[in-house]
């Protein structure tokens, strides 16, 4: 939910910069999967990702390294790339590196140069020790100083970009990343994420000593919790779901890789099925005959994170007991139960079932069929996109490279075989749509937080707070004139931004070119780069969707083309 903060700070022009600071902190971590113009890499990503391309794919690690270098984070003149102690070391072999001109020669001088990946390991443990606290150690700054907003706005962005990309990279989730401020603002002693130092030296008496921090803490220590909140050790715990369709005996006990399965009589199931019984939402979990149970242990710091990554663990690994047992086994991934120990059950658990009831917006979205859409359109040209529908879906789906570059290199081969072509196709009709999206982003997240604030948060009569409320026409017209609100009036400057295509298409080509990559790497030598497939998981299924989007709508407006000459007119726009 969009809304705008109200911390409160003796100072008022303090309280004004640490409000801004949270409102924008939210509003990026909301936007960051959708917006174009918030970035999920970051220094540290990049350099970390040219280090796996020499390890894991020597032969072929330029092209991916001349995409890196595109990005503007590791331009020379960079103001924030140059801050960096080992700034000038890498800066000088960057473009060392540039001038040698072909793959084959960039290749042969980096296997020449073994201080090209040992400068790049060293850089990366330096942005591991102080990139995120140097960010933070800044917004600190910026927050305390004498100035107004204005004077380190563009920074103070800068560094927030920072600190969101590096929990997004980091495998949290989004809705962790925005419960940010209300975990250090608050004065739980349970939820106020404390420095370690301190836990560990005061384990005799900590309850007191946690009070007591809480009573004293500083501002900088406050915000500091940030920091503190982002190493947090991941929880190890174990997610029990239902297999049904399957049977064992009682003794029944399999471990394939990560995952065990059991029977649900299996004895180490027996004190957890205690603790099961006595929760109203949870105690007819074991209760269902015809199945087994699946465990995975799983280290997350994110409760979404940890549940995709245990449904995608037991999926994968339950193919192996239907194909070796000839079943038909149903995952029920909906309902589960979380324990630490077997012993206790987690505060976390879901009584959903597959079962599901068709509600009136997926009916609205299932009329949003292709098949019907383009009914009236080229023939050709709609059998061909059509006919690979299928692939979209499951990329969707599985949200992986290797099934959306799939996706992308059959629906398009007919206009290209190339990579380039297809990546310069794809990036070229994304430009298309960027600036709509962005202005339809900033405006429903305007209307949000207007309608979720106050009269006195806006600085407006209550009167004319109301009516714009109440309206069913939002007038932004009338907002812009009466709303004096900082953050608010920041989202109007940045809706009316200059659109840079140029920069845009250099932002999808990295993506599109990241997908490639980790796509051949889990091919065929079965590794990943596990920031990589972050970015791609977090960016590319909106993307995708806009892409196919912009091509429906270009069929239905241009009815009589052919699917070559369809792509030919929107890359030539």
């Amino acid at each position: 939910m969009s809304f705008l903060n109200q911390i409160t700070h003796p100072e008022k022009l303090v309280e004004t910069k640490v409000n801004f600071f949270a409102d924008y902190y939210n509003f990026a971590a909301a936007q960051i999967e959708k917006s174009d113009y918030i970035d999920v890499e970051n220094h540290l990503s990049l350099v970390e990702k040219m280090i796996f391309q020499i390890v894991h794919n020597n032969n072929n690690c330029s092209k991916y390294i001349d995409s890196y270098l595109t990005h503007p984070f590791l331009q020379k003149d960079n103001k924030y790339f140059k801050e960096y102690k080992n700034h000038s070391l890498v800066s000088n072999l960057f473009e060392e590196y540039k001038k040698e001109g072909k793959p084959n020669q960039k290749v042969k001088w980096i296997n020449e140069n073994q201080n090209f990946k040992s400068s790049l390991i060293r850089f990366s443990i330096e942005l591991k020790k102080v990139m995120f606290k140097k960010s933070l150690k800044e917004i600190i700054s910026f927050l305390k100083c004498i100035h107004n907003i204005s004077e380190h706005q563009s920074d103070l962005i800068h560094h927030t970009n920072i600190l969101i990309s590096e929990f997004l990279l980091t495998n949290r989730a989004q809705d962790d990343i925005i419960e940010t401020f209300s975990r250090i603002i608050t004065k739980d002693i349970n939820n106020f994420p404390f420095p370690k130092s301190f836990l560990k030296e005061n384990k005799d008496n900590l309850l007191e000593a946690k009070k007591e921090y809480i009573e004293n803490r500083t501002f900088d220590q406050q915000f500091e919790g940030i920091l503190h909140f982002l190493k947090e050790t991941k929880k190890q715990e174990y997610f029990v779901f239902r297999i049904y369709n399957i049977q064992a005996e009682r003794t029944f006990r399999f471990k394939y890789d990560q995952v065990t399965f059991y029977h649900p009589e299996n004895e180490k199931l027996e004190t957890l099925k205690v603790h099961v019984k006595k929760q109203p939402f949870s105690q007819d979990f074991f209760l269902k005959k015809d199945m087994i149970l699946a465990t995975v242990k799983v280290s997350s710091s994110s409760n979404r994170i940890a549940k995709q990554i245990a449904i995608n663990t037991i999926k994968r690994e339950l193919e192996f007991l239907d194909y070796k047992c000839g079943a038909n086994s149903l995952f029920e991934n909906h309902s589960y139960i979380v324990t630490t120990d077997f012993k206790n059950l987690s505060s976390k658990w879901s009584r959903k079932e597959n079962s599901h009831t068709i509600s009136q917006w997926n009916k609205k979205s299932l009329e949003n069929n292709p098949f019907l859409l383009l009914k009236k359109v080229n023939q050709k040209c709609r059998e061909h996109f059509l006919n690979y529908e299928y692939l979209h879906v499951k990329s969707q789906i599985s949200r992986s490279p290797e099934d959306y570059w799939h996706y992308f290199e059959t629906l398009l081969k007919v206009v290209s075989e190339n990579t380039t072509n297809i990546i310069n196709i794809i990036s070229s009709i994304l430009v298309l749509s960027s600036n709509k999206t962005e202005k339809s982003l900033i405006r429903n997240y305007l209307i949000n937080s207007v309608i979720n604030s106050s009269a006195s948060q806006l600085e407006m009569s209550q009167k004319h707070f109301v009516e714009i409320r109440n309206s069913n026409n939002f007038d932004f017209q009338i907002i812009k004139k009466e709303v004096n609100h900082p953050f608010v009036n920041y989202l109007f400057e940045r809706q009316n931004l200059i659109t840079n295509n140029k920069k845009l298409k250099s932002y999808y080509t990295r993506l599109l070119w990241d997908c490639y990559s980790q796509r051949n790497s889990i091919m065929h030598s079965y590794h990943s780069n596990e920031k990589g497939l972050i970015l791609i998981d977090s960016k590319l299924p909106k993307l995708a969707l806009r892409f196919r989007k912009t091509l429906m709508d270009a069929m239905l407006e241009t009815k009589e083309l052919s699917f070559v000459e369809l792509i030919e007119k929107l890359t030539q726009k």
